[in-house]
Parts: structure tokens; sequence; C-alpha cells
């Protein structure tokens, strides 16, 4: 888990749905490992 990343992603001025399908596929990849 990276923050600056997310703070790069956020100047970039990236869409909030974006954001939150990242969240969602970590939170898959968490789930199945």
């Amino acid at each position: 888990m990276t923050v600056p990343t997310t703070q790069e992603r956020v100047s970039h001025r990236v869409p909030l749905w974006r954001d939150v399908v990242v969240l969602k596929w970590i939170t898959q990849v968490v789930l199945l490992v």
C-alpha cells in the first residue's frame, strides 16, 4: 500500500469512481489471498 501513489492520483485529478474500483480490486485480491 503506497500513500504517495494515491496523492499523485488526486493531483492528476483522477475520477473518484476509479479510486473506488481500485479499492474494490485490492479488497478482492486480499480476500483471494
